[in-house]
């Protein structure tokens, strides 16, 4: 039986298509949308899937009726208490519990300073102790979520670098030699060997024996092995579903080659895991199945005069395709860039309805963008979002936005030292 995959198109709002197919399912029984279980990336994305129910309705209810959920399990977070995936729970009773963020980086610390203490130099103060601490952190979370080892770490070093080089293998080593000890006595795992442990027995369950009841994963795209094996076996439940969020399903054999060795291409996950799952992006249907339209209009007002999240229903698709062709071509993998030499003069359109600004100052370009946002949402209903990396320009476009009493929901969330007692205290 073929796996069953399904992809979000990027010109659709994700959650609330996702939140339409879920109703789209149940259908008129209530309690049938209660036995669905959604598995999602992040605890953020189980309250934002929360909040999107209320933008749609079911079938002869108004937005925003009561309604009972389906089953929500966030499995990317470390440390989520919500990752608990069994029905029963009694898996979970048999992995230990994962040592806390403030006592791992504690213990990591004192190695360190013991580390630096035996070693004669010149010894670490506490806030370097610290800080490397977080490095050590950050390393143990990648070997376990890559499930690789320490083992092959001897072999990093030959004996003929540089002196510093050898230092680090040493300072490296703290890892193996005496972490697992700690963390027997401790009781505890690393969070992300736990999420493993977890996402393994899970996996396990369902092979032997399959849930019941639906089961949709959502929004994952692999990248974890542990992640991978289990929407492996969600795809090739009878009652399971695995959606993904924009595949691009234009690209031919050779480009999809090309970005499966392209680590740095956003479609790079989804390529790794279709491969994985034995399917091409040609394979891939479109969610939801049966298309259901429990959105309302209303869901869209403001957004149609942008090409990019246009409703395709109302713009017979052209403005969108012109917009996801140019996404597409932008993002074209390094290696087939050559392509870009026979592009149709005609396609010039598809920068229809964009604009550039050129901004002499940060400051000036955070008001500008604060401008357009408090422009867009002055029509009833309508929605904006600033996409940025740089933290500072999307805190100064937040503080802009203030003036107005206009609280943006950030998804970076908000630091503990610039929170109003952080600041304070520094």
């Amino acid at each position: 039986m073929q796996p069953k995959v399904y992809t979000i198109a990027a010109h659709r709002p994700f959650l609330t298509t996702l939140a339409a197919g879920l109703l789209g399912m149940a259908g008129t029984d209530p309690l049938k949308m209660a036995r669905i279980t959604v598995l999602l990336p992040t605890r953020r994305a189980v309250r934002s899937l929360r909040e999107a129910f209320l933008r749609v309705a079911p079938d002869g209810k108004e937005v925003g009726s009561p309604l009972l959920l389906p089953r929500m399990r966030p499995i990317g977070d470390l440390g989520s208490d919500e990752l608990s995936l069994s029905d029963t729970g009694e898996e979970d009773l048999a992995v230990p519990p994962p040592i806390p963020e403030l006592r791992r980086r504690l213990l990591l610390t004192r190695l360190i300073l013991h580390w630096g203490e035996r070693r004669g130099a010149e010894p670490l103060s506490p806030g370097q102790a610290a800080a490397l601490a977080a490095s050590l952190a950050r390393l143990l979370d990648k070997v376990a979520t890559e499930e690789a080892s320490f083992a092959r770490m001897a072999d990093l070093v030959p004996e003929g670098l540089a002196e510093h080089w050898r230092v680090v293998h040493e300072f490296l080593n703290i890892l193996p030699q005496h972490w697992p000890r700690i963390l027997a006595e401790e009781g505890a795992l690393d969070a992300a060997s736990r999420r493993n442990r977890l996402l393994e027995q899970q996996t396990a369950a369902w092979r032997s024996s399959p849930p019941r009841h639906p089961v949709i994963a959502a929004g994952l795209i692999g990248g974890i092995p542990a992640v991978t094996e289990l929407l492996s076996v969600v795809a090739a439940l009878d009652q399971g579903a695995v959606i993904l969020p924009g595949l691009d399903r234009e690209r031919d054999a050779g480009e999809w080659s090309a970005i499966e060795e392209d680590e740095a291409h956003p479609q790079h996950l989804m390529a790794g895991l279709l491969r994985a799952l034995d399917l091409t992006a040609a394979e891939v249907r479109d969610w939801p199945p049966s298309r259901p339209e429990p959105i309302p209009a209303r869901s869209f007002e403001g957004l149609s005069d942008l090409p990019l999240f246009a409703s395709a229903e109302r713009d017979s698709g052209d403005a969108i395709a012109r917009r996801v062709w140019l996404i597409a071509e932008a993002l074209r993998p390094a290696i087939t860039t050559d392509a870009w030499r026979r592009l149709p003069a005609q396609r010039a359109d598809t920068l229809d309805g964009l604009s550039r600004y050129d901004c002499a100052s940060a400051q000036e370009e955070a008001v500008t963008i604060a401008l357009l946002l408090r422009r867009k949402l002055e029509a009833q209903g309508a929605t904006a979002a600033l996409v940025t990396p740089d933290r500072a320009l999307a805190r100064r476009v937040a503080a802009e936005l203030r003036r107005w009493d206009i609280d943006i929901d950030d998804s970076a969330g908000l630091p503990l030292n610039r929170t109003p007692p952080g600041v304070f205290l520094r």
